[in-house]
């Protein structure tokens, strides 16, 4: 460090020292200034604020590395380069602060992780400034650097806290841990080896579940056809024709709708369903090409470009295979914390099994005998209302107030509310519900006007409505209006 500059920094260390204490009790005071409206152009300069942290959390971990390396005598770090790097920090944090607290002024974040980012923010400001300090008191006085370097440990650790909530608020809360946590996945799904995996079970199977499975199963044969094992996939469907011929996949039906354009009605997946890849059609194809084989290894392969195309899928494959595992795990998890809430309001929760299989969701309905189920009791299960699939709360307490927390539960397809106290005014709420499929609303206060309303609900298709105060001319309107909605006036099932 020039001579000249260490005179100027020894000569003026108290009135930087009372600079940085006044910088300090600034941050202090701004997380309890009042809201205010951020104006459109500090609201601009707020969004700089991903760009502008990055300079002092590279600054303080930089000075932290140095030490390390000046420690270990792996490298030789001069009181020019520490005071560079320090300032740097600490003039950064005050920017990286004053944006972030404008950002958060402005309302584009709210939630408690947000919050706790913001007080982070500003305690990691307030300790690189302590650290720059400790610095000047070690730059003056070598025996302060013990204080120094404990500055530096504590504020890197405070840094990396805070950058971590930062990171989650971006990318998810396990941005930092997903890794870890997806290699012990990996290890507890024991996937089977390339060599272990047969090729039509393992593979095919693979994307023919994900894909074909949910119209073509055991209790929805579309066409006819289900695909849920070797012997009824080679079989076929309606169109007599065989799905799969071995060795002539040209031949083969399955290939050929697959095959198909986009808009063609024998498509396979059909339209508004995911198609299947270039690769996955490839390895379809080599299959039936080098035989169609049920218990084929991969690791017995002999068609060179097919096994090319298979170890090519195999990261996508075990991809799939691990977020598979891990919805399980996690719902698995999901469904004890909810039999526990269930049970103390007198609900029963199961999993959800369509027509298609199990899916990733719950059923909820009253136990026997009922409880007593109320608006309240819903707002207990607010934290997994994204869970639900079907609901059902006949004869409950639930009025018009407690659509409102229903319609919240956005993956909702069936709901049963016959014989509540609900009314025409809460089916506006249910409206917002974009998958609901079925409703029943015998035994309600359903009006005239509330049977006009279900015109608007986006997937609808068939609602009960016996014992409800409505007139026949209305009911008759409504289905012309919406032929695509069944109005029955019958009493329908319980769940």
């Amino acid at each position: 460090m020039n001579t000249k500059f260490k005179v100027l920094i020894r000569e003026n260390t108290r009135s930087i020292v009372i600079a940085l204490c006044l910088l300090m009790v600034f941050l202090v005071i701004i997380p309890f200034l009042p809201v205010f409206n951020v104006p459109v152009v500090l609201e601009l300069v707020a969004r700089f604020h991903p760009l502008v942290l990055h300079f002092p959390i590279v600054a303080i971990l930089l000075v932290a590395l140095l030490e390390l390396g000046d420690f270990i005598k792996l490298i030789r770090l001069n009181d020019g380069v520490r005071g560079i790097l320090i300032s740097i920090g600490a003039l950064t944090a005050i920017i990286a602060i004053l944006t972030g607290f404008l950002l958060y002024q402005s309302g584009g974040y709210s939630g408690e992780l947000v919050s706790w980012h913001f007080y982070g923010g500003v305690f990691s400001g307030i300790l690189i400034l302590i650290t720059a300090i400790a610095f000047l008191c070690f730059f003056r006085n070598r025996k302060f650097m013990k204080h120094y370097l404990a500055c530096v440990v504590i504020t890197v650790m405070a840094v990396s806290i805070t950058s971590h909530m930062g990171g989650s608020l971006t990318h998810g809360e396990d941005f930092l841990t997903e890794p870890i946590e997806r290699y012990q996945a990996l290890k507890e799904a024991n996937i089977k080896t390339k060599e272990e995996m047969v090729l039509f079970d393992d593979v095919v199977m693979a994307f023919v579940d994900v894909k074909c499975m949910s119209c073509h199963n055991q209790n929805k044969m579309k066409g006819g056809y289900d695909m849920t094992s070797y012997d009824q996939l080679m079989a076929g469907g309606e169109s007599q024709s065989r799905a799969v011929i071995a060795g002539a996949p040209d031949a083969s039906e399955l290939v050929k709708r697959v095959l198909l354009p986009a808009d063609h009605e024998d498509r396979m997946p059909p339209k508004g369903k995911t198609p299947l890849t270039e690769l996955e059609i490839k390895i379809l194809t080599g299959w039936i090409n080098q035989g169609a084989l049920p218990n084929q290894k991969v690791g017995e392969i002999q068609d060179s470009l097919l096994l090319e195309n298979v170890e090519a899928y195999l990261p996508e494959l075990t991809a799939h295979l691990v977020r598979q595992y891990q919805t399980e795990q996690e719902l698995e998890k999901i469904e004890e914390k909810l039999k526990v809430i269930a049970s103390e309001i007198g609900l029963e929760v199961k999993r959800y099994e369509s027509e298609e299989g199990r899916e990733p969701f719950f059923s909820l309905s009253m136990t026997f005998p009922p409880s007593h189920i109320t608006d309240e009791s819903l707002k207990k299960l607010s934290p997994y209302y994204a869970y639900f699939r079907k609901v059902s709360i006949v004869g409950s307490e639930v009025s018009d107030d407690g659509l409102y927390l229903v319609s919240k539960m956005k993956n909702l397809k069936e709901l049963y509310l016959q014989k509540t106290k609900i009314g025409s005014d809460g089916l506006t709420y249910l409206t917002k519900l974009p998958e609901l499929e079925m409703l029943n609303l015998s035994y309600t206060k359903i009006d005239d006007p509330g049977i006009i309303q279900l015109g608007y609900f986006p997937s609808l298709a068939r609602v009960y409505l016996l014992g409800n105060d409505l007139s026949d001319q209305v009911v008759q309107a409504a289905k012309k209006a919406n032929p695509k909605v069944q109005l029955l006036l019958e009493e329908g099932p319980y769940f």
